[in-house]
C-alpha cells in the first residue's frame, strides 16, 4: 500500500543547520542511556491494551510522579495531567506542553504463551548489535518511547519554565482520551508529542482521516465446482493505516480482493464462498482468508494468475509472509453470482481509485481495514486519509459512486481530524536548534503519514504549536521491531536543550 504522503523538508531555514559531527556524549547529556533504558524496561513490564488498561500503566506513571515530588491528576477518561512548576527566575518563560499515548497493540507470535492483556514484554536490551528488541513479540515501542521520554525529562530537575505533561489513554482505540481531555489542559504555545518514530525528524502535521462501515444481506446458491480451495495470506504486520515512504504497506486483504477480481475479469468462473480480513478500523489486516470452488479446468488457469501474484508480492514483502492455496472441503453454500459480483465491483472500485494532486503527488488515499463475507451476508471497515479535510470529501464522493454501482450502502462512523504546523514557526525552530544540537546532524521536518490523536489536540487550541520527536523504529508494531539503544535518550535530551535555553530566545 503505497503511503498518503511523503513530505520532508530539510530544516534550513532561520538557524543553519549543524556541522555533521557524532552524536553528543554522555557528558553533554543530561540524561544518561543507562537511566532512559531503565525507564523504557520498566514500562515494557506493564500491560498497555485490554482489560487492566489503563489502570496499571496509569498507576505506574501516577507513582513515578509521586516519587519525583510532583502531583499527578487523572481524569475520567484515564488522562494523566502532571504540572511542573517553574525554577526561580523562569516564571514569565511560556508553558510548554509534552504529550504522549499510554496504549500500545502488542503483536505475538503464533503457538507463543503470551497474553498482551497480562503478560509484561521482557526485551532483549543488550544485543551485540547495539538494537533493543523482544522474543516473539513487538514491544509496543512508540508508545514506550513516548513514556519514557516524557519520565526522564521530568525526573532532570533542570531549570526551565512551567512545564505540563500530559499522558493520553485510548488512542489505539476510539482516541477517547485526546476527544475528551478538557480544553484549559491545552492553553500553551507549545506542545511536544513524544510518539514520533524516526530518530532526526519533528512532526509537523498528521492526514485528516474517516473510518466508514458497509453491510449488505446476500442470496447464497450452492455450490456449483467439485473442487474447493482456501486462498490465505498471513504473516503480514498490523500497522496502522498509514506508514512513511520507507516502510509502505502491503495489505492482505486487498492482495485476496486483486487475485479475485483479476480472475473474475479473465473470465475465469468460480463460486466465492467466504472472505475474512483484519479486526480493526484504522489497522491494516495481518492475514486474510476466502473460500473459492471451481472446476478442474478453472481451477488450473485460477492456480496460474494466484502463483503469480503471490510470487510478486513475496517479493514485495520479503520472509515471513505466506501467501498460499490449500485444497479444502466443498462447503454446500455460496454466494449468488450476482451478489459476489457485486462485491467484487465494490472491492475493486476501492482498490483502484486514485488520489493525486494535479502534481501527481499521492493526495489521499482509501483502505479496507475489514471484511467479511460468509454466502448470505458481507460487511466491511473502510478507512479513508488525505492531505486535508477537501481531500477526504473528495475520496467520500468518490467513495459514494463505488456505493451505487455495487449496490453495498456505506455509512460514515467517525471523522478525525488532521494538522499542520507551520514551518516558519519560531517555536518549532527553536525545537529544530536543540535537537540538532543533541543529535549532531542536520533534522528534518515532515508531516506526519499515521493517522494519530494530535488532531483532536490541535482543535482545542489553533493557535498551539504541535511538534513530535522520537527514535527510529524499525519495524513498527510488528513482531521482532526494534530500536537503538544509543538512540534513547536523545529525544529526552533534545527537550531539555529546548526548555532550558528558552530563556534566550
Amino acid at each position: 500500500m503505497i503511503p498518503i504522503f511523503a513530505c520532508i523538508i530539510v530544516a534550513t531555514s532561520v538557524f543553519p543547520a549543524c556541522e555533521k559531527h557524532e552524536v553528543a556524549t554522555s557528558e553533554e547529556m543530561i540524561i544518561s542511556e543507562e537511566t532512559a533504558l531503565r525507564e523504557y524496561k520498566e514500562i515494557l513490564t506493564i500491560p498497555r491494551t485490554g482489560k487492566s488498561y489503563p489502570e496499571e500503566i496509569n498507576r505506574y506513571i501516577e507513582r513515578r510522579v509521586d516519587e519525583m515530588g510532583y502531583s499527578a491528576e487523572t481524569d475520567t477518561s484515564g488522562n494523566i495531567i502532571v504540572d511542573i512548576p517553574p525554577a526561580l527566575g523562569a516564571e514569565d518563560l511560556p508553558l510548554v506542553i509534552l504529550q504522549c499515548r499510554t496504549d500500545d497493540a502488542i503483536e505475538s507470535s503464533r503457538g507463543l504463551l503470551f497474553d498482551a492483556e497480562s503478560d509484561g514484554v521482557s526485551p532483549d536490551l543488550y544485543r551485540d548489535d547495539g538494537t533493543i528488541r523482544a522474543n516473539g513479540v513487538s514491544m509496543g515501542a512508540s508508545g514506550a518511547v513516548g513514556i519514557a521520554t516524557a519520565l526522564c525529562v521530568m525526573d532532570a530537575d533542570q531549570w526551565h519554565g512551567s512545564l505540563r505533561v500530559i499522558f493520553t489513554s485510548g488512542v489505539n482505540g476510539d482516541m477517547s482520551g485526546a476527544k475528551r481531555l478538557n480544553p484549559d489542559y491545552l492553553n500553551g504555545q507549545v506542545l511536544i508529542n513524544l510518539n514520533g518514530t524516526k530518530l532526526g525528524e519533528v512532526g509537523i502535521g498528521a492526514p485528516f482521516a474517516a473510518t466508514f462501515s458497509g453491510e449488505r444481506e446476500l442470496q447464497s446458491s450452492d455450490t456449483q465446482g467439485r473442487r474447493a480451495h482456501v486462498l490465505a495470506a498471513s504473516g503480514f504486520p498490523k500497522n496502522r493505516m498509514l506508514t512513511d515512504e520507507d516502510e509502505p504497506q502491503i495489505n492482505p486483504a486487498e492482495i485476496l480482493a486483486e487475485i479475485l477480481m483479476t480472475a473474475k475479469s479473465g473470465g475465469i468462473i468460480y463460486d466465492l464462498c467466504n472472505f475474512s480480513g483484519g479486526t480493526d478500523a484504522l489497522r491494516i489486516p495481518s492475514e486474510a482468508t476466502a473460500i473459492i470452488v471451481l472446476n478442474d479446468y478453472e481451477e488450473r488457469k485460477f492456480l496460474q494468475i494466484f502463483e503469480s501474484a503471490a510470487k510478486e508480492y513475496r517479493n514485495d514483502v520479503g520472509d515471513g509472509v505466506n501467501i498460499e492455496m490449500i485444497e479444502t472441503v466443498v462447503p454446500e453454500k455460496c454466494v449468488s453470482n450476482d451478489d459476489a459480483s457485486n462485491v467484487l465491483t465494490f472491492l475493486f472500485g476501492l482498490l483502484s481509485a486514485d488520489f493525486s494532486t494535479d502534481k501527481g503527488d499521492k493526495a489521499g488515499d482509501l483502505f479496507i481495514n475489514r471484511a467479511d463475507l460468509s454466502p448470505d451476508h458481507f460487511t466491511c471497515e473502510i478507512s479513508v486519509a488525505g492531505i486535508d479535510e477537501d481531500t477526504v470529501n473528495r475520496i467520500i464522493a468518490e467513495q459514494s459512486n463505488i456505493e451505487k454501482l455495487s449496490g453495498i450502502p456505506i455509512e460514515e462512523t467517525r471523522r478525525i481530524p488532521g494538522f499542520s504546523t507551520s514551518e516558519d514557526s519560531e517555536n518549532l525552530q527553536y525545537l529544530l536548534k536543540s535537537y540538532e544540537k543533541i543529535l549532531g546532524d542536520e533534522c528534518r521536518l515532515k508531516k506526519r503519514s499515521d493517522v494519530d490523536e494530535l488532531g483532536y489536540l490541535r482543535e482545542k487550541n489553533p493557535e498551539q504549536d504541535i511538534m513530535s520527536v522520537g527514535i527510529t523504529i524499525e519495524g513498527k508494531d510488528t513482531i521482532g521491531e526494534s530500536i537503538d539503544r544509543d538512540a534513547l535518550a536523545i529525544p529526552a535530551n533534545a527537550i531539555l536543550e529546548y526548555l532550558t535555553s528558552s530563556h534566550k530566545r
